[in-house]
């Protein structure tokens, strides 16, 4: 038996280092998770095509909890199960309570030899569970501790599939389609409420950063969507979370960036900012701030590559704001809506390229801004040509820009409830 704690920031405490290394002659695995994303799978992704390819069994157990899963996650396990035509001994259940969470995270593998390994702990099947958060658990194998419960742990895991149960739902792909539309998956993820920028100055100097213990890979998605869209010709429903009520039910807006928006990248001195159209700042929650009486809002910021899925930086402690530069006391007419994302978002945004190979954001790319709650602003920066092209049709306002309608980009991949 032994005990795993990822507080030590040890690598092979974690479950990704216990995957890999029970994985390899595996006949059967099994598991029970509270919540599920394919990168859970994805650094391994080898060894579970290999495990059904020798004739071995996979029973995945995922909690629909929520807004805790979504349908690009579910569609990539059905394409790992296809890729081993015929081997039926593979099955994805979902296991939901409309008044209580799917919560277990249990782990089991059988050998090829006959050794049976568990491991129980508190690490969900997501990237962050393989290899990021604090997690604890405990590994057993049947060598060194051939008294342990591995029939009941395999049972729990069984029972979901082979026995009919009001709250478990085994699913094959044709169903995905109702589970969106009956809402068990796909569903919008509840905001979270943010701490003003001085609240996290003070927070990170209690508790500063640990990291991830493994950076481990990422299967890249696609951020933009895959064909041209267009407005909804019908209003959708006003979102939840907005820093106030937008247009139409938008979550934000969508802008083609100039040469001042993208100078932080390209060699330019003074403040970073993208220049947001003035209309915008009629549904910010604005104070007047300075010597000029300017309206402002504090902001913590998140950003992303499109062409690095997957991966994102914020603005930490740094003073990140929306200003209505020239609309204070001392009015001018050419008033100008700033979003100041400041040095650590773009160094943070140069690093993602950097590591990965891909391009900074220049002129004639496009910005996605959206707007949630407790004075937060998420900017996907989109940078891919085909991209592009697919969304510039929502480019409808002048000069180059338009409302952002819900759903046009893709969620944020780590929007997973307690991941």
């Amino acid at each position: 038996m032994r005990y795993l704690d990822t507080g030590s920031r040890d690598p092979a405490d974690t479950l990704y280092a216990w995957l890999a290394q029970t994985l390899p002659d595996a006949t059967y695995f099994g598991c029970q998770t509270g919540y599920f994303s394919y990168d859970g799978i994805f650094p391994l992704e080898a060894e579970f095509v290999n495990l059904l390819a020798r004739g071995g069994e996979i029973r995945l157990v995922v909690g629909a909890n929520e807004s805790g899963i979504r349908r690009v996650d579910l569609e990539d396990v059905f394409d790992l199960f296809e890729r081993v035509p015929g081997n039926s001994s593979k099955s994805l259940t979902l296991v939901a309570a409309h008044d209580l969470l799917m919560h277990p995270k249990t782990y089991y593998i059988e050998s090829a030899d006959g050794t049976k390994h568990a491991l129980v702990g508190s690490a969900n099947f997501t990237n962050p569970g393989l290899s990021r958060n604090i997690e604890a658990a405990m590994a057993l194998n049947s060598v060194t501790d051939p008294n342990a419960p591995y029939d009941e742990i395999r049972s729990a895991i069984d029972k979901w599939h082979l026995h009919r149960h009001p709250n478990a739902s085994p699913i094959a792909r044709g169903d995905l389609a109702r589970l969106v539309s009956d809402g068990v998956i796909d569903q919008p993820t509840r905001p979270r409420p943010a701490q003003p920028p001085a609240a996290r100055q003070k927070r990170a100097r209690v508790f500063p950063g640990l990291g991830a213990v493994l950076r481990l890979p990422r299967k890249k998605r696609a951020v933009a969507p895959g064909a041209p869209i267009s407005q909804p010709r019908t209003p959708a429903p006003t979102p939840l979370g907005t820093l106030n009520t937008l247009p139409n039910g938008s979550v934000g807006i969508i802008k083609r960036l100039t040469a001042l928006d993208t100078k932080g990248f390209n060699g330019g001195t003074g403040t970073l900012y993208i220049a947001l159209p003035n209309i915008l700042a009629a549904h910010l929650p604005m104070t007047p701030y300075g010597k000029n009486s300017e309206p402002r809002t504090d902001v913590t910021v998140e950003a992303r590559l499109d062409t690095v899925p997957g991966e994102r930086v914020d603005s930490g402690d740094s003073p990140a704001n929306i200003t209505h530069v020239g609309a204070g006391a001392i009015q001018t007419s050419h008033g100008d809506l700033r979003f100041n994302y400041l040095t650590a978002v773009r160094r943070g945004v140069e690093s993602l390229a950097a590591d990965f190979g891909v391009r900074v954001p220049q002129e004639g790319d496009l910005a996605a801004v959206e707007f949630l709650s407790g004075q937060r602003v998420r900017v996907t920066f989109i940078t891919d040509s085909s991209a592009i092209a697919n969304l510039t049709p929502l480019l409808n306002q002048q000069p180059g820009w338009g409302w952002l309608p819900p759903s046009a980009i893709a969620p944020w991949s780590d929007d997973e409830d307690d991941a």
